[in-house]
């Protein structure tokens, strides 16, 4: 397994509620000693809970920013939501 790998591996466990004592204090190591591995698992981290967001409630996807309510998808010509 790579370094990489491995990282990814430690990510994935953390934010699925998986990771060990020993691999928390692995994955808190590199997070510290190395910032390319601090901004993968922040990365990782914010990929999850959006995707995870995303999941739970769709309109999350669009949100119009300057009111920061939700807008519907387009519907492209010739389609109908119905």
């Amino acid at each position: 397994m790579t370094p990489a790998d491995d990282l990814w591996d430690l990510c994935a466990a953390a934010v699925d509620g998986r990771l060990t004592d020993a691999d928390a204090a692995r994955l808190e190591a590199r997070v510290l000693a190395d910032p390319a591995a601090r901004t993968f698992y922040v990365e990782f981290a914010h990929q999850h809970a959006a995707l995870a967001w995303a999941a739970a409630d769709p309109a999350v996807l669009c949100r119009d920013d300057a009111r920061g309510r939700p807008t519907p998808p387009a519907v492209p010509a010739g389609r109908s939501l119905h």
